[in-house]
């Protein structure tokens, strides 16, 4: 979910794929396109896919006029399941 007021923001996500082993860690980065005119907070979280996936760090992220172009890393987790495969 994420919450952008008045103005056409951006979020800038690098990499834009991601797959994240099986018990294991991966990251990415997020930030704004543009400086905003307020506060913008960003929430990440596991909609779809694998249940094992989860955030470990970075789930809500604040940006400001004095952040907005700072890359913030997003971690996730995938803990083991069932299956022997890698989540994306």
């Amino acid at each position: 979910t994420v919450v952008i007021p008045e103005t056409q923001q951006a979020l800038v996500v690098m990499p834009v794929a991601l797959t994240v082993s099986e018990g294991g860690e991966a990251s990415f980065t997020v930030r704004l396109a543009e400086p905003p005119m307020s506060t913008v907070t960003v929430t990440t979280l596991r909609v779809s896919g694998d249940v094992s996936v989860t955030v470990q760090g970075g789930a809500r992220l604040e940006f400001t006029a004095d952040n907005w172009s700072v890359p913030v890393p997003v971690t996730l987790s995938a803990g083991p399941d069932s299956d022997s495969e890698d989540s994306s």
